[in-house]
């Protein structure tokens, strides 16, 4: 079979003309799929794009997007919450002038806050470090260290430091299951009492305790709205130093709105945050988690004439 020059010609237009058009496509393809990573990495907002298809591994980078922009989701869902409670644990409203690191955290020594050898500290979450109670106690401070967890009997640690095995908690329980975790590997009991309860065991009076320090690994929430629903207890105490936990699992994604006001609340009891720190944070939509170290001064104790807040 033989085929005349022009059939040639004509059959080879065509071939070219198709791989063109494939040509086409494939750049089509491959300039979406650019796009689209793009989108997913970098949170612009596109308005009504849905919302899946450019969220990316930083869900609270979205939201902040989301927020800077003219389109904004009528409802919330739960990890936008996270994240806009991520938002308030960043801003600072006082500025502490005379802060120190004690042992793992961040302490404000402006003057009336922490008078020298005369200070009571309750130290809620040792998990086997005493740093930051062991720095209190050599500034002058009686140390009240708290940790059900470490399986260690009740002891003097050291020159003004007492290890107590009782935990914090929103409620007083003899058998407090805790759920498992990194702290916890098998099923076990603790012994819980709220802060009201254990300044009672203690014989401190309200007014009594100069610092509190709590790192509970989420179990902060009942605590805090606890010590919230015990009139001026919040109000008598100078500093706070509080870390905040939203894990995957725990608290349920169903109380967020219930957190966002505890938060609020303790907020609005005058106590001004000088200090945060990130101390893991996950932002992948699969396992969003947030972990926030914070230190509060309360502003009934501050010197009037000072003008120290953060504009």
């Amino acid at each position: 079979m033989s085929f005349s020059k022009q059939t040639v010609t004509k059959y080879v237009t065509q071939f070219g003309s198709r791989v063109a058009q494939l040509d086409r496509r494939i750049k089509f393809l491959v300039l979406l799929a650019v796009t689209l990573f793009l989108l997913t990495r970098s949170a612009v907002v596109v308005a009504n794009f849905p919302r899946l298809l450019w969220m990316g591994k930083d869900a609270c980078s979205v939201w902040r997007a989301e927020h800077l922009s003219l389109w904004q989701p009528k409802n919330q869902e739960w990890w936008e919450k996270l994240c806009m409670l991520e938002g308030e644990l960043e801003e600072i409203d006082y500025k502490c002038v005379d802060s120190r690191r004690m042992g793992n955290r961040i302490v404000c020594f402006d003057p009336e806050l922490l008078p020298q050898n005369n200070c009571t500290v309750y130290s809620f979450g040792i998990n086997f470090d005493f740093s930051f109670d062991d720095a209190m106690a050599a500034y002058g401070c009686t140390v009240y260290s708290f940790d059900p967890s470490m399986n260690v009997s009740e002891h003097k640690h050291a020159e003004r430091v007492y290890f107590k095995t009782t935990g914090l908690s929103g409620k007083d329980d003899d058998h407090f299951q805790p759920r498992i975790d990194g702290y916890v590997r098998s099923p076990t009991t603790w012994r819980m009492r709220r802060l009201d309860s254990i300044m009672k065991e203690l014989g401190h009076a309200p007014g009594a305790l100069t610092l509190l320090k709590i790192d509970i690994e989420g179990y902060e929430w009942d605590v805090v709205q606890d010590i919230l629903s015990t009139e001026g207890l919040f109000q008598s105490i100078p500093q706070v130093l509080l870390e905040w936990h939203l894990f995957a699992d725990y608290p349920p994604r169903s109380r967020y709105d219930e957190l966002i006001s505890i938060y609020f609340r303790f907020r609005d009891t005058g106590l001004r945050k000088f200090y945060w720190q990130s101390e893991g944070r996950d932002h992948f939509i699969g396992r969003l988690r947030s972990q926030t170290e914070t230190s509060w001064v309360n502003s009934r104790f501050l010197r009037s004439s000072r003008n120290t807040s953060v504009k």
